[in-house]
């Protein structure tokens, strides 16, 4: 049951990453008019691209983790990290893509080897939007909400909500799980990400409403554009109000993972050699 629940979120995070993170295409044209389901297949695509040409990349990642409640110590936590992506076996497609952290720094002592986030931005990097693109469309209803400009550029927003009595492998077991994608008009890149999830079981025995958003930023990757996180937050509260949980995450500096050899001569590979 977990593993079938664990395939469901990683699918499900197939776009926050993917539909936001491919570079704009030569014909894009605009959202504006143009059916639902002509949006969703030009997310889906973009989600195909960025599968297919993600590189391996490293970024510095900054966590801000607190915890505060009745009758409990209030805790806060800073850690610095090294955050980086890695493709599998590129014959495969859809590839497998691994995260990895490397704490640098932690205000926690204890804390020294993981950074250890709430359970669906785990893996964020490697999965992401699904609920806006066709993998997820049996799962979500949809709706334009709205059109606009955003920083001086057109943008549009997409609204989706869990249907009831889904029960798909690939549908996510939250009833009432609902949120908004804002979304560039003319690239289709994803601005940010947002979802509400009104009954979360945030740690054994305790469930609460829980939201989170990603906001992203343009990166150069290899000489191509990606919409990457730029800002990941994360709220939760218990039922009953007496615990609340923070998470903000910062991401900087990223940068592509470069292969270097060096071929060794005979003077050099040999260890008995001044």
């Amino acid at each position: 049951m977990q593993s079938c629940l664990a395939r469901r979120i990683i699918g499900f995070l197939i776009a926050t990453l993917t539909a936001a993170s491919l570079p704009a295409m030569a014909q894009q044209g605009n959202a504006d008019g143009m059916p639902i389901d002509s949006i969703i297949l030009r997310l889906q695509i973009r989600t195909w691209e960025y599968l297919r040409n993600v590189p391996d990349f490293f970024a510095d990642e900054m966590v801000i983790s607190e915890v505060h409640g009745t009758g409990i110590p209030s805790m806060k936590t800073m850690t610095e990290s090294v955050f980086r992506l890695r493709r599998g076996d590129s014959s495969i497609f859809p590839p497998v893509l691994f995260e990895s952290r490397a704490v640098r720094h932690s205000s926690d002592p204890f804390n020294t080897d993981t950074v250890k986030g709430p359970a669906l931005l785990i893996g964020g990097f490697s999965n992401g939007l699904a609920t806006i693109t066709l993998t997820q469309k049996n799962c979500f209803d949809l709706r334009i909400e709205k059109h606009g400009d955003l920083h001086h550029r057109p943008v549009f927003q997409l609204a989706y909500r869990l249907k009831q009595n889904v029960n798909g492998e690939e549908c996510l077991p939250w009833p009432g799980a609902s949120g908004k994608a804002i979304i560039d008009a003319t690239t289709f890149n994803v601005l940010r990400f947002e979802m509400h999830v009104p009954d979360y079981q945030i740690v054994p025995n305790v469930r609460g409403p829980w939201r989170w958003s990603i906001d992203y930023t343009p990166v150069t990757l290899g000489g191509r554009v990606f919409t990457m996180p730029q800002h990941i937050v994360s709220n939760c509260e218990s039922s009953d109000g007496k615990i609340v949980w923070f998470y903000s995450a910062v991401y900087r500096n990223y940068h592509k993972t470069d292969v270097h050899s060096r071929i060794l001569t005979g003077l050099e590979s040999n260890p008995n050699l001044p």
